[in-house]
Parts: structure tokens; C-alpha cells; sequence
């Protein structure tokens, strides 16, 4: 089955919504800058134009003109003075453009009072255009009053409204105040309006236009991520069906990409690796060979020994049992132990050797550890004084061939070194165990990771006391082993301690 990678596909969809993300919070905040510079730019040009403005107009002319004609007076279309005093300002809109209105206000004469006592606060048709740079006159009209505008009116400052919204559209002002020639008093108020619709209208189509000139390159720019991850996916994959063919066993699978870049370095990796393990294989190919055969050896080596050592020794014994009476008890004695002796030895290499092919039955035995101990004492001779038992757990389920051979080396093993001070016996704990402690001198500490190899004993001197090959603790270990258990040595609290812990699988009864 052919392995298809999502590499690619991955790669662009990362890539893609990394890039779209990018640019809506790049729009975002630059729309926003652009928008606050254009705002700051507009707002200086339009208080350049009010403050360029106010020294051109006849301020007195105008409050003159206002006491004389009412609104929508008929004379006001006829009238020289007014047309010549609203000039200005028809020719400076105009030299400007844009539609950037430009007017006077005056507070209407019969609402100043009310306005001065509260002049934060909007007042409904409070004020009236005097001047106005449109065609048409619009004298004396009625404006709604601005809380923004009481700074401008009753302190003499220069005011610049932030954008706000009205019946008309969106707009963005500033306010200068107009004096009489007297200079004594306010008398009324410079506006320019710039309607910010248009000129957001505007900044949109540029926006769009950025962003498209984006969304092009981007497009650019996402094609050619998809033409090298599709190339760099084709060698991925190619390498990823060279693996899974490795992987499933077949042996004539090379790693080969020529990609010039760093798939054909892990291609080349991974192609001396399996180089490496092809060699390592047939180097354990032949190691196993050998060992197998070295087994085969073994085997037979053991059972000619085992038979050519057990052909004179039944003879010995043989013989043996037929000068009894002829020879003196002690020499008889003494023939009979290293008889014995020479046959334990026999059977521990052969045990030994043996263990790894032993062919254990499925089914586990009940078996109970001091019925087990008993049946050893009695082999051995010893009586049951010279065991102390600390049972928590009497019984458990195993292979009792096991379980025979693993206590009673280790029963033989204790016997050995306790001086004649008997040994205990116990089980218990977490996770189960069975141990058998002597009351023999302490194993040195330098000797304890080497006690349970085979042959190995702690006094290797020609003139130790104990006998033996050094062959049980090593049995006893292997047996463990065997069935999935360990065999540890443990200081006691009298003297060595050698710890059987069971296999998880193994079934323990408690004693009632």
C-alpha cells in the first residue's frame, strides 16, 4: 500500500493560516495607525486654514451686518457688504477644495444668558451662521450649541473637536475664536468642518488595494512553499516507503534519495544503519550457530562425562558394598563420604548445565514450605530443632520440582555455614517471598555481588573447611530465574539472608 504524506498539505495549511492571521492583525493595527495619522494630518490643515483665516475677515462688519437684517431677509440676496464680507471665505474654500466647510457662529443674543450658566452642555438651535463659504447665504440659521464649544466662546481658545457624528455624516472641526476690534470679548466663533466619510472612503480603497497587492504575494509566496514541500514530501515519502518495506522484513530494500538537501543525508544515515545491522545480523547468525552448536557440545560433553564418571563410580560403590566387613568402619566411613560427595558434585554441574533446556510443566503445584523443609531434614539427617520457622504466607503456588531444588540449596547452602547453629526459614512481605537465613559469619561485602556465580566461593584457599564445587547458590539462582522469579542476598538480622521473591504470576495462602 502506498504511504501518502500530509506533509505538504500540512505545510500549506499552517502556512496559509499563519499568513492570513498575520495579515487581518496586521490590517487591523495599521488601519488603525493610518487612520489616527490621517485624523492628526487632517486636523492640522484644517486649524491652519481656521488660524489663516480669522485675521482676513471684518469681524465688525459682520456683527454690524447681523443687528441690521433678519434671517432670510430679501435684502440679504442684494446686499454688497454682506456678499463682500463671506468672500473670503467662498475664495479660500474654493483655493482649498476637498468640500471643507468654513462659517461663523454666534450665540443667539436672546439664549447667551441661558448658555452662560451652563455652557457644558448641548443647547438646541443656540446658535446662529453669520458667514457662511456656500452659495447660499444661510444667514442667521439656527445651530445646535456644542459643549466643545464653551472653551472657544467664554475662555478664547483655539479648540479641535474629535471626530463625531451628526444628521449630516461624520466629521472632524476646529474652533477659533473671533474678537471685535476692540479685542475685549469673544463676539463669536471660526468653524472648519472636514467630513471624514470621503476621506475614510478613501483610505478603504487604499487598504484594499494593500491588501491585495498582499493576498497576491502571499498566493505568490504560498504557490512556491507548495512546490518545495511537494518536492520535499515526494522524497519523504519515497524514504518513508523504503522504511516500511525495511521494517516489514524485506531484505533487498535499499535507502537511496538524491534530493541534495538534508533527506538525502538521513537517506545516506539510515542506509549505512542498515548496513551496520545487516553486518551485526549475520555476525549473530554465526554467533548463534556457534553457540548452538556449542551447546550441542556441551550436552554431549556432559553425558559422556555424567556416563564415563558414573561407569567407574557405580563400579567403586559396587565394590565397595562387597568389601564391607573386610575393611576397618573408619576407612569404610571415609570411602563412603568422598563417594557421596564425588556423586553431589556430578549431579549439581549436570543440574547446572541442564536448566536452561528444562522443559517445565504448565500446570503449579500447592506447595507448603515447611513440609518441604521437613522432607530435606530427613534427607539429610538433621532433626527439626535445628529450623526455625518465621511463616507469614505457608503455602504457594509453583512447579514443585522448582521450588524443591531452589530451598533446598539454599537449606544446604545455610546448613553449610552456620556452624552447627541451625537456620530460619520464612516468607512474607511485598511483593511474596520465601527465605532461608543461617547463623554464620557475615559474607564480606567485597564478595557479594560474586556469590551467586557458578564455582565461586568466598574462601577459594585449598585449606577451607567447607566442601564443594561452590555450585548451589548458582543452581538455586538459574531456578529462579526460570520460572520468572530472583534470588537475592540480603543481610539478616543474625546472619546471611538469601531472598527468594516470586513471580508476579504466583498465588500465596496465608497462615490461619
Amino acid at each position: 500500500m502506498k504511504i501518502k504524506s500530509k506533509f505538504s498539505r500540512r505545510l500549506i495549511l499552517t502556512g496559509y493560516s499563519l499568513f492570513l492571521a498575520f495579515l487581518a492583525i496586521y490590517s487591523i493595527f495599521d488601519y488603525q495607525y493610518e487612520w489616527r495619522k490621517v485624523q492628526s494630518f487632517v486636523m492640522r490643515e484644517i486649524r491652519s486654514i481656521a488660524l489663516s483665516t480669522r485675521p482676513i475677515l471684518n469681524v465688525d462688519g459682520m456683527l454690524t451686518l447681523s443687528k441690521e437684517i433678519e434671517k432670510d431677509d430679501s435684502r440679504l440676496v442684494e446686499n454688497k457688504a454682506f456678499e463682500k464680507l463671506r468672500q473670503p471665505l467662498i475664495d479660500l474654500a474654493a483655493e482649498v477644495g476637498r468640500g471643507i466647510p468654513i462659517y461663523t457662529l454666534q450665540i443667539a443674543p436672546e439664549r447667551f444668558e441661558e448658555i452662560s450658566r451652563s455652557p457644558n452642555r448641548s443647547h438646541k438651535n443656540a446658535t446662529q451662521f453669520l458667514l457662511m463659504s456656500s452659495r447660499e447665504p444661510f444667514f442667521k440659521h439656527r445651530y445646535d450649541y456644542k459643549p466643545e464649544m464653551a472653551a472657544c466662546f467664554f475662555e478664547g481658545e483655539v479648540v479641535e473637536v474629535p471626530p463625531y457624528v451628526d444628521q449630516h455624516g461624520s466629521w472632524i472641526s476646529v474652533y477659533v475664536p473671533l474678537r471685535s476690534d476692540s479685542g475685549a470679548e469673544v463676539v463669536s466663533i471660526l468653524e472648519v468642518d472636514y467630513r471624514l466619510d470621503q476621506l475614510k472612503s478613501e483610505l478603504l480603497n487604499v487598504f484594499f488595494l494593500k491588501w491585495g497587492v498582499l493576498l497576491v504575494v502571499g498566493a505568490l509566496v504560498l504557490i512556491l512553499l507548495y512546490v518545495i514541500s511537494r518536492r520535499l514530501s515526494m522524497d519523504l515519502e519515497a524514504l518513508t516507503e523504503q522504511a516500511k518495506a525495511y521494517s516489514e522484513g524485506k531484505e533487498d530494500v535499499r535507502f537511496g534519495v538524491q534530493s541534495g538537501d538534508e533527506v538525502q543525508i538521513l537517506s545516506e544515515t539510515l542506509e549505512k544503519a542498515r548496513s551496520r545491522q545487516v553486518l551485526a545480523q549475520e555476525l549473530l547468525m554465526k554467533a548463534k550457530d556457534r553457540l548452538e552448536e556449542s551447546d550441542r557440545n556441551k550436552e554431549e560433553l556432559i553425558n559422556v562425562l555424567s556416563h564415563e564418571l558414573r561407569t567407574p563410580l557405580n563400579g567403586i560403590i559396587g565394590v565397595t558394598s562387597l568389601i564391607e566387613g573386610e575393611v576397618e568402619a573408619d576407612i569404610k566411613k571415609v570411602l563412603d563420604r568422598s563417594l557421596e560427595r564425588m556423586n553431589v558434585l556430578i549431579e549439581n554441574v549436570e543440574s547446572y548445565m541442564l536448566i536452561d533446556g528444562l522443559d517445565l510443566a504448565v500446570e503449579k503445584d500447592l506447595c507448603a514450605i515447611q513440609e518441604v523443609t521437613h522432607h530435606w531434614l530427613l534427607s539429610k539427617g538433621f532433626t527439626e530443632e535445628t529450623v526455625t520457622f518465621r511463616l507469614e504466607v505457608e503455602c504457594l503456588e509453583l512447579q514443585n520440582e522448582v521450588f524443591e531444588k531452589i530451598l533446598s540449596q539454599l537449606l544446604d547452602n545455610a546448613f553449610k555455614f552456620s556452624e552447627g547453629k541451625g537456620v530460619v526459614v520464612g516468607s512474607g512481605g511485598n511483593p511474596f517471598c520465601v527465605w532461608v537465613e543461617d547463623l554464620g559469619e557475615i559474607i564480606p561485602e567485597t564478595s557479594r555481588e560474586n556469590i551467586f556465580r557458578p564455582f565461586y566461593q568466598v574462601d577459594m584457599s585449598l585449606t577451607r573447611e567447607q566442601e564443594g564445587l561452590g555450585m548451589g547458590l548458582a543452581i538455586a539462582k538459574k531456578y529462579a530465574m526460570k520460572v520468572g522469579g530472583t534470588l537475592s542476598y540480603e543481610e539478616g538480622s543474625q546472619g546471611n539472608r538469601f531472598v527468594f521473591r516470586m513471580p508476579l504470576s504466583a498465588t500465596t495462602s496465608r497462615v490461619n
